[in-house]
């Protein structure tokens, strides 16, 4: 399937227009944002529309979105935060009720460990969604994360040759050095997926000298052919 992408920039002014557009237009006149949220809204279905304005109602007006993941009751954002303490990272992943109001909420701040965190203050839109090739994506991320409990050997097969992890700069080899010295299983506590790329909440339990402490973790994968090409995560 033939998918056209735009480029959006979501800022506190772009979270007022979005609240606006669910007219519908299909006015092609302008590519300027107010074009941009409509393109959104004819995107996701109506109540994912409304959920994910709410969310983005959420956000801070110094908020840089790298990815948006709506999916049906849960909208996963990760943006960085350039506040006047510094900039952060953040993770948040929301869910709401059939009124669209939040019932749940999974965030985390984590200082920028390196500048390839904050991927830009845009993120891809897809004119039109293939669920079935979401659905699959899913199921990817699923079995990457499952099978690397197992063996982080077996698990880089779900990694493209250009595999970047942009939390720690490594490639395909340097991940695998990295997974093969920390001994850490993953649980799975939420995943949403929009387009190609895939936003996991997941419970970490870390054991180290004997003891295990859990901790939050948070991935966004982009997929390419059902392999996983870039990693972003906060946290573990």
């Amino acid at each position: 399937m033939s998918v056209t992408f735009v480029r959006l920039v979501v800022g506190a002014a772009a979270v007022a227009l979005i609240a606006s557009c669910g007219s519908g237009s299909d006015s092609k006149s302008s590519q300027q944002t107010g074009d941009l949220r409509t393109d959104i809204v004819r995107t996701l279905s109506a109540d994912e529309a409304a959920n994910l304005a709410v969310a983005l109602a959420q956000l801070p007006a110094t908020a840089q979105v790298s990815h948006i993941v709506p999916d049906g009751p849960i909208v996963a954002l990760h943006y960085v935060n350039a506040g006047t303490s510094g900039s952060v990272a953040v993770a948040d992943f929301i869910e709401f009720d059939t009124a669209h109001a939040i019932t749940a909420r999974d965030t985390l701040e984590s200082p920028l460990r390196v500048e390839s965190n904050l991927i830009g203050a845009s993120v891809t839109i897809p004119e039109a969604a293939n669920n079935e090739a979401e659905a699959a994506n899913k199921r990817a991320v699923i079995a990457f994360i499952t099978t690397l409990n197992a063996s982080p050997d077996q698990a880089m097969t779900s990694l493209s040759e250009d595999f970047v992890d942009h939390a720690f700069g490594d490639n395909r080899g340097g991940w695998l050095t990295r997974m093969n010295g920390m001994h850490f299983t993953f649980g799975i506590k939420s995943i949403a997926a929009w387009d190609d790329i895939v936003g996991v909440a997941i419970t970490v339990a870390v054991t180290r000298g004997g003891t295990q402490t859990f901790l939050p973790g948070y991935d966004f994968f982009r997929l390419r052919d059902g392999k996983i090409v870039e990693r972003w995560n906060l946290n573990y």
